[in-house]
């Protein structure tokens, strides 16, 4: 009983410097925490990069929508602007509140 009782000690004596020894390369190395804090930062940025892909096609189809379709233009000048053209009269329909 001895001789195995000694392995037995030794070998958890082995286990807990291998885990002593990983857990401080781990969590003590400034370099891996650095390694560790940089694959997040990478990770959120090809996050953003797809989604300014993305705005920046939508952004892309605005564009030539503009740049063809001068109905569209004309829409858009009359709703934002309020811009009318020569001889035209804009009536406008004011809504009565409700009286309870």
């Amino acid at each position: 009983m001895g001789k195995k009782y000694r392995k037995k000690i030794f070998k958890n004596r082995v286990v807990l410097f291998v885990t002593i020894v990983v857990f401080l390369f781990l969590f003590g190395n400034n370099k891996f925490r650095s390694v560790v804090k940089n694959y997040i930062r990478i990770n959120r940025m090809k996050r953003d990069l797809v989604k300014l892909k993305e705005e920046n096609e939508k952004i892309k189809q605005q564009l030539y929508i503009v740049q063809e379709d001068s109905f569209y233009v004309e829409e858009i000048a009359r709703r934002e602007l309020g811009l009318l053209k020569p001889g035209e009269i804009e009536y406008r329909f004011i809504k009565k509140e409700k009286k309870k």
